[in-house]
């Protein structure tokens, strides 16, 4: 989705990834595909379901080097904050696992 203010473009992602699976590889180089092709600015929102400190997790799973990388070489911000209730609440435990 797209959105105009003003003369600025701003595209909307929102993103879910089933958990746990293998296929986050594969996902983020579709995900990789898609950002290349647009240009403007770029707003990326979604259940990742992957666990890191990076986004406040106070651990990091599997997957979480992958997609930490996938956020450095795209120069993405990450919007959450610490001290933020955890978006991931089970009896067993709970965590961090969507990104802004």
């Amino acid at each position: 989705m797209g959105l105009t203010i003003g003369e600025n473009q701003i595209n909307i992602f929102t993103i879910y990834r089933p958990a746990p699976n293998d296929e986050l590889l594969p996902f983020l180089d579709e995900l990789q595909t898609v950002l290349n092709m647009v240009s403007e600015s770029k707003l990326i929102v979604g259940d990742f379901n992957c666990r890191s400190v990076l986004w406040f997790d106070c651990t990091a799973d599997a997957f979480a080097p992958h997609l930490e990388e996938f956020v450095l070489n795209n120069e993405l911000a990450i919007f959450s904050e610490d001290n933020s209730p955890p978006t991931f609440r089970t009896e067993y435990g709970n965590g961090h696992i969507d990104l802004t």
